[in-house]
């Protein structure tokens, strides 16, 4: 028992005028009240209570326990209430945290559509692509792109990105294009790393396979400079669509190997905890898993 619970049982015996009319209001023993009562006249060191046959009556310090008690039960009510319809309303502040480059190309157009649809939501957006502690509660939900490093976070899947195999024209004006992936010159490759480690580059093409694990000349753990790099005629590069699509668009960037499949990478949603999952949580990742469909038409 709290002492939000001992309270209630005060006001309930002071509303029924008795203990046998707080008993019979709640479904209890008339003794079982008559107990709490006595615990929490125990617990603060002074009688709340004169007892008769007949009657209860507050002395002067149940007086100011009732009172203002009661006020405070009210409020707490209230507050139990509000907390509870959050819950099922999509209303509130959203705080949400994503790589930029994803943001930039894919993501903030759902994440404004999600606003205009529901009026009641403010947004919090933060951008950047190191480690965040997710169970620390800083964030409603996490946009993360590829493999999660740990297993056990909450993470439902949004979506899936290309990898596009690209090189700029004046590169290919250069080189021979590559009519499969073991024509690939580790020397003119621009790699991603991850982790210290080169990305390997995956083809497939029905019942062939071929993965490229060497290093190359230029490596860099992040995307935009990859692209940079590639367009300025330095090499071929492995890239998410949403990262080469403007330059593939413009023409900077010529796609390679495309009858060839390459892998996908995975965005997912990741949040703090399952159990008692905000309503206007749940409705973003639904809003974005929809917006997001896997391999978007650009």
């Amino acid at each position: 028992m709290t002492p939000a619970d001992d309270l209630r049982w005060l006001v309930a015996v002071v509303d029924a005028g008795s203990f046998r009319g707080a008993a019979e209001r709640n479904n209890v023993t008339a003794a079982a009240v008559s107990k709490r009562i006595k615990l929490l006249e125990s617990r603060l060191s002074v009688r709340l209570l004169t007892r008769t046959t007949r009657q209860v009556r507050l002395t002067d310090a149940g007086e100011q326990y009732y009172h203002r008690g009661k006020r405070l039960l009210a409020e707490l009510i209230d507050l139990e209430e509000s907390v509870r319809d959050s819950r099922d309303t999509i209303a509130g502040l959203l705080r949400v945290n994503a790589s930029p480059s994803y943001a930039l190309s894919d993501l903030t157009a759902p994440l404004l559509s999600f606003l205009e649809k529901h009026p009641d939501i403010e947004m919090s957006l933060t951008l950047d692509d190191g480690y965040v502690d997710v169970a620390a509660g800083q964030f409603d939900v996490v946009i993360r792109i590829g493999e999660l490093a740990d297993s056990s976070l909450i993470a439902r899947p949004i979506t899936r990105v290309p990898i596009i195999c690209c090189a700029a024209p004046d590169w290919l004006a250069r080189h021979k294009p590559p009519e499969s992936p073991a024509d690939l010159d580790p020397a003119q490759c621009l790699n991603y790393v991850q982790s210290g480690q080169p990305v390997a580059w995956t083809f497939s093409r029905g019942d062939e396979s071929h993965t490229l694990r060497a290093t190359s000349r230029f490596q860099c753990n992040n995307g935009e400079v990859l692209r940079e790099a590639a367009i300025a005629g330095h090499g071929v590069t492995m890239m998410p669509r949403y990262i080469a699509s403007k330059a593939l668009e413009s023409g900077a960037l010529v796609p390679l190997l495309t009858d060839w499949t390459t892998q996908h990478i995975d965005v997912s949603a990741v949040y703090p905890s399952r159990e008692y999952l905000p309503n206007r949580v749940s409705a973003l990742i639904d809003h974005l898993r929809a917006a997001l469909a896997s391999d978007p038409p650009r």
